[in-house]
């Protein structure tokens, strides 16, 4: 783990968290015993059977979530248009949502399939920004930006693109979308995109003097 930081940030990830956690645990030297009395014994094995039951409940849910997850993913498209899913796989992700262990990543594949555009706003900004915080990957980053200049919050519009310029500075891509909208919808994208060519001018800048 001490090598791997050197590189990223593992402890961001729950699968190394766990190997640190057992890490840990098998180095503590410390000891419990449950406290000897009348009927502590009986009471001590119920216990334990109920956190074993519960354990294998979760183990249950969360491959059942991630089932759904699989199909819903795997079945993508199936409708034949840009941006939508299929009802059934539309269905699963909603049902994976409902399920907490898995519910980002069902929210990752939704948001993935935002549109840029007035119908359902407030919904679509409040899914982009919960994604944003669980996995700020490029396409979620810019769309960020996109939404909120959409929305009319011109400054947090802009705050967002810098952000992401800085952290993506190669979504050109996301560049060509913001274009296509100033274009379509100059009154909430142009200023944005004047922006964003400006501080796509200043990183190249910055780069260049390093």
């Amino acid at each position: 783990l001490a090598i791997h930081s050197l590189l990223e940030y593992p402890p961001w990830y729950v699968y190394f968290l766990a190997i640190a956690a057992v890490l840990l645990g098998a180095l503590d030297e410390t000891r419990y015993r449950m406290v000897q009395g009348k009927g502590s014994h009986v009471g001590g094995r119920v216990g334990m059977g109920v956190i074993l039951l519960f354990a294998l409940l979760v183990l249950i849910q969360l491959r059942s979530a991630y089932q759904l997850l699989e199909g819903a993913l795997t079945g993508r498209g199936v409708s034949g248009k840009a941006g939508t899913t299929s009802p059934l796989a539309q269905g699963q992700l909603a049902d994976v949502q409902r399920m907490p262990l898995l519910s980002s990543y069902a929210e990752l594949s939704q948001s993935a399939l935002i549109e840029v555009n007035a119908q359902g706003l407030k919904d679509k900004l409040a899914l982009n920004s919960r994604v944003l915080r669980f996995t700020p990957i490029v396409s979620v980053a810019y769309r960020q930006a996109l939404l909120l200049a959409q929305s009319g919050q011109q400054q947090q519009a802009q705050l967002a693109w810098e952000q992401a310029i800085w952290s993506y500075p190669t979504g050109i891509n996301e560049r060509k979308q913001l274009e296509h909208l100033a274009e379509k919808d100059p009154a909430h994208f142009a200023a944005l995109l004047e922006f964003a060519l400006q501080k796509e001018q200043e990183y190249a800048r910055a780069v260049h003097n390093q």
